[in-house]
C-alpha cells in the first residue's frame, strides 16, 4: 500500500508555516478534497479491516483523516498556484465514482494533484529591478 505514515505527516505539519484559517478558492479546495476522500476511505474500508497499514495511510479518525490531507494539499497549493476548475470537477468526480480498491492501491483522487497549478506570469507582479540611472 502506497501511503505516507502519520509520523512522517507530522514532522511535515510541524514545518508548514502559514495554513492559516483564511478563506480563498485553494484552501476551500484543500479543505473539500480532502474531507471528501477520507469519507470515502473510511466508507470503503469496514470497520474490521480498517487495520495499522490502513490507519498509517488515512490516519486514525476520518476527522483527522481530513485535517492532516488538507494541510498537506495547502503545502502543495500555496502561494503563486490557482485552481484548474476542470481539474477541480474530475477530481471530485474520481472521488465519488472510482472503485473502492483504490483506497487500499493507494490511487484513491490521484487526479486531484492536477488541480492546484502555477498561476500565469505576471499574475503576483514582478520581482524586477532596474538599473539606476
Amino acid at each position: 500500500m502506497r501511503s505516507i505514515t502519520w509520523g512522517i505527516l507530522g514532522v511535515v505539519l510541524a514545518g508548514a508555516v502559514g495554513c492559516g484559517g483564511s478563506s480563498s478558492p485553494t484552501s476551500d479546495f484543500c479543505q473539500q478534497s480532502s474531507a471528501a476522500m477520507c469519507q470515502r476511505a473510511y466508507a470503503c474500508t469496514p470497520a474490521a479491516m480498517q487495520d495499522a497499514d490502513f490507519h498509517n495511510a488515512w490516519g486514525p479518525n476520518q476527522s483527522q483523516c481530513a485535517s492532516g490531507l488538507a494541510q498537506l494539499c495547502a503545502l502543495e497549493c500555496g502561494a503563486g498556484k490557482q485552481i484548474d476548475a476542470t481539474a477541480k470537477a474530475q477530481c471530485f468526480s474520481d472521488i465519488n465514482t472510482q472503485a473502492c480498491s483504490t483506497v487500499a492501491d493507494g490511487t484513491l483522487g490521484n487526479s486531484c494533484a492536477q488541480v492546484c497549478v502555477d498561476a500565469p506570469a505576471g499574475a503576483g507582479g514582478s520581482s524586477g529591478g532596474g538599473a539606476g540611472g
